[in-house]
């Protein structure tokens, strides 16, 4: 049986599953900003761009239901109203395929 011991004992050590607490920490604090982010007046900006260009529907499948926008690429990340060629405007469903998530 696993302890916390076990997953926590140094915080640079990695635990039985190979990621330490620093990686942890670091994980949460990135998914925190990019919520953020995914919040931000820009966004919502860049969102709306992408459903006027592709007509509200997914560029995979055609569906106009749950869209969201996908990065190929984060290299021109808070950049991307310039850069719309790295986005994807995808359902849900297609997303969700593209990150190979069931």
């Amino acid at each position: 049986m696993l302890t916390s011991d076990d997953l926590f004992n140094d915080i640079n050590k990695p635990n039985v599953f190979g990621t330490t607490v620093n990686d942890l920490s670091k994980e949460v604090k990135f998914v925190h900003y990019y919520n953020e982010f995914l919040s931000s007046e820009y966004w919502q900006e860049v969102r709306n761009k992408m459903l006027l260009l592709h007509n509200n529907k997914c560029q995979y499948c055609g569906s106009s239901k749950m869209l969201q926008v996908h990065h190929f690429s984060y290299n021109n990340h808070g950049d991307e109203l310039n850069h719309i060629e790295d986005l994807r405007l995808l359902c849900k469903d297609c997303h969700r395929k593209m990150h190979n998530l069931k």
